[in-house]
Formats: C-alpha cells, sequence, structure tokens
C-alpha cells in the first residue's frame, strides 16, 4: 500500500481554538470560531505556551549560540535570543581544541575568590524578565578572547500566536496535548460541569506526559566529586 511520503503535521493557531472548543462542545462540527472566541482563546493558548516552559529543557528548544567576550569583563547581558536556562558552556579554538566551562549556582559563583583575568573556567547564569545576565570567571584576558570563542547551549522561549496562520512553536508529538490543554483551560470560562472539567484534565496530563517523556535528550549520569 502506498502511503503520502508527508511526515510533517503543523496545526495552525485557529485549528488549535476550534479544535479546544469542540473538545469543551462549543462548536458543532464544520462551524468555525467567531472573533471574540479566537481573541480569547488566542490569550489562553499562549496563557499555556509560556506554563510549558517550566517542564525542563527539551531537546528540540535547545539553541547553540557564541557570546563574545571582552577583556577584563565578567558580566555579559543576552537578549537575543533570551535563554530560560543554560545547559552547557565551553570554550573553542579554532583547531578544534575544547575546554569545558563549569557551570556554578549563582550561590557559588559570588564565593569564587577575585581574580587576575585569564581564561574563564567558571559561569553563572541568571535570567531575568526579558534578559539574561550572564557571569564568567576569571574574567578574559586578551589571550583568551583572541584565542578561544565561548559558546553556551541554553533553552529558548516558546513563540507565542499573534496571528491566525502560525503555527506552534512546539514539536508535533505535543499538539494533542496543547488541544487538551487549552480546553481544560478554557472549561471555565465555559462554565463545563465538573466531571467534564476532570476528564480533560486527565487526557490533558497523559498525552503530555507521553510528549514531554519523547523530548528529553537520551544519556549517561554521572557522579564525581565537587572541584573546590
Amino acid at each position: 500500500m502506498a502511503t503520502s511520503n508527508i511526515t510533517t503535521f503543523q496545526m495552525t493557531r485557529n485549528e488549535f481554538i476550534e479544535g479546544a472548543l469542540r473538545k469543551l462542545g462549543v462548536l458543532a462540527e464544520g462551524v468555525s470560531a467567531n472573533a471574540n472566541q479566537l481573541s480569547t482563546g488566542q490569550q489562553a493558548a499562549n496563557l499555556v505556551i509560556k506554563a510549558l516552559q517550566t517542564l525542563g529543557m527539551q531537546a528540540w528548544k535547545k539553541t547553540l549560540t557564541t557570546v563574545t567576550m571582552v577583556q577584563d569583563q565578567t558580566s555579559y547581558s543576552i537578549s537575543v535570543p533570551f535563554p530560560l536556562k543554560i545547559e552547557q558552556a565551553y570554550l573553542t579554538t579554532p583547531t578544534g581544541s575544547v575546554i569545558d566551562i563549569e557551570m556554578a549556582s549563582n550561590y557559588n559563583f559570588n564565593l569564587l575568590p577575585n581574580s587576575a583575568s585569564g581564561t574563564p573556567i567558571q559561569a553563572t547564569y541568571i535570567p531575568n524578565l526579558t534578559t539574561g545576565n550572564l557571569k564568567m570567571w576569571p574574567a578574559p584576558d586578551s589571550g583568551a578572547v583572541s584565542t578561544y570563542t565561548f559558546n553556551i547551549v541554553f533553552q529558548k522561549p516558546f513563540d507565542v500566536f499573534t496571528s491566525a496562520s502560525e503555527t506552534i512553536d512546539l514539536a508535533e508529538e505535543w499538539q494533542l496535548a496543547m488541544v487538551y490543554k487549552l480546553a481544560h483551560i478554557l472549561s471555565d470560562d465555559y462554565q463545563l460541569p465538573l466531571e467534564d472539567k476532570l476528564y480533560l484534565g486527565k487526557q490533558a496530563d497523559t498525552y503530555l506526559t507521553a510528549a514531554q517523556g519523547f523530548g528529553t535528550e537520551d544519556t549517561s549520569t554521572y557522579f564525581y566529586p565537587q572541584k573546590r
């Protein structure tokens, strides 16, 4: 039997909202959402999208970028793109050498002694509302600036909906969970009976658990003494 050979399936903003409204029994088959329903639905969908950022660093939202080091400068503001969390930092050279940077908590980073500039070996990151602050220790000297590139792997924020034709900034396997999550959030607005709300919430959690487990990276876990 022949298949389509098409492996992508991305729903638009309106399709998500209308799918959720059908789960609520608000829309009949073949009926489109009106302007008010789309407006309130978009607001609720964007709230759900931002809430999903708290579930951790999914493999498909990891992004690699570089930070331009400045001699004797310890602190760097990062705004575009804005990292939610930094998973990894490392230095590279044009010849392919790699030096791992230890990502420390802000508490431990603040306990590091004052030091002359050199090659950074530790860093910490503090996310703010619209920007983030990356600090490295020790501050890079002229040799580090000219020799190394500072790389970070980080979790990029999810894009929100702003128009009808946009697709969701989530992996395809998250779309079913998103429809049920949106329906569950909207169930209060449409005054669904408690039993129906509980059902929608249970379905949303089931699909979300499956999607979340698929989106994490398969990797090993190592335990070692902390360097002092």
